[in-house]
């Protein structure tokens, strides 16, 4: 089988099943992110992917107490970890069907290893999942818009349609601190759920 070797030594089998879940690691995950720069790199100053999907995170934080839909935000990109990070206009080329599907798949390796689906289940009587994929999706455009507006030189052609910059700073923070923040926001949404699920008494 076709693998790759990981941040922590781990190998990292590129068509694995559930039955390799254990290859996962927030620690890989972190690290890749925070070493990843968004938009190919180019834009004004390096930031990072895990940057990005924490402030998509505080964002979606804002909008809904639910630690299910707030961990959906955060993990949004974590594929990219593995998969690396292509830019949306050459994602959505016919021809990278197959490679969308792989990340997709990739995605459910990583909600399945670091818990993500029992949070779901466990909400499943409270939240809608296209309403939360929604939501998410809205906070990464809104985080887009931010972005194009902090980092980009104007468009030479326009962009896809976006909402409106939100008022948030970015902080442009180095890869291994970029990492750390993420890592942070994972554990610290950890241990906010077991909180919400007690004194929400979720099965």
């Amino acid at each position: 089988m076709t693998w790759m070797q990981t941040y922590t030594g781990r190998a990292f089998d590129i068509e694995g099943g559930p039955e390799c879940d254990d290859q996962i690691h927030l620690d890989d995950i972190a690290m890749a992110l925070g070493n990843t720069c968004r938009y190919n790199g180019h834009c004004r100053g390096f930031y990072s992917v895990a940057e990005h999907s924490v402030h998509v995170y505080r964002r979606v934080s804002d909008q809904t107490a639910s630690p299910a839909i707030q961990m959906l935000a955060l993990l949004h990109d974590a594929h990219e970890a593995y998969t690396g990070d292509v830019t949306a206009p050459i994602k959505r080329l016919p021809w990278m069907k197959e490679y969308r599907l792989w990340c997709g798949r990739v995605q459910e390796r990583i909600h399945r290893a670091l818990g993500v689906n029992n949070l779901i289940a466990r909400e499943l009587s409270t939240i809608s999942i296209p309403d939360a994929f929604a939501m998410v999706k809205r906070a990464d455009m809104e985080l887009l818009a931010t972005e194009a507006e902090v980092f980009m030189e104007d468009p030479p052609r326009p962009w896809v349609e976006m909402p409106e910059p939100l008022d948030i700073d970015i902080w442009c923070t180095e890869p291994g601190n970029a990492a750390m923040v993420f890592s942070v926001a994972f554990h610290n949404l950890k241990n906010y759920a077991e909180e919400y699920h007690a004194q929400n008494h979720t099965a």
